[in-house]
């Protein structure tokens, strides 16, 4: 994940992602649901300073799903803040509000005061509070 990590933000998008999606497929064949959520999250970061926001926000959120049944603590929850944060960027509405309310979920339970902070000052968080919906607290 390393290489293709270095070689995406190197510039080398292309063999980047065939080395994610191989990751991928091999963490999926070895029932590694750390290893494959990990590799989508990352794969996601590439995408997201490669400027394809849609496509990154899709890969951590697939990632965070992952991740949430299969990985105890705060971790799941740092992904779907992250998936927050690209689709807040591609406008916010209705993605990056459940993906902050999953973050803020996950996050509580962990007991991660930081992240939980982040959660309740996001901007998808405001959103939903200002509209007087689903409070996510």
């Amino acid at each position: 994940m390393d290489l293709a990590l270095a070689l995406a933000f190197s510039g080398d998008l292309e063999s980047a992602r065939l080395i994610f999606a191989e990751l991928g497929d091999r963490f999926r064949a070895a029932d590694d649901a750390p290893g494959q959520g990990g590799a989508l999250i990352l794969w996601g970061i590439a995408e997201e300073r490669a400027g394809n926001l849609e496509q990154a926000a899709e890969l951590a959120r697939g990632g965070a799903e992952i991740w949430e049944p299969h990985l105890g603590g705060h971790l799941p929850g740092w992904a779907w803040l992250a998936a927050a944060d690209m689709y807040e960027a591609l406008g916010g509405g209705p993605p990056a509000q459940r993906s902050v309310a999953r973050a803020e979920r996950v996050l509580a339970k962990s007991g991660d005061t930081p992240g939980l902070e982040l959660c309740r000052t996001h901007p998808a968080a405001k959103a939903v509070q200002r509209s007087g919906k689903d409070r996510l607290s």
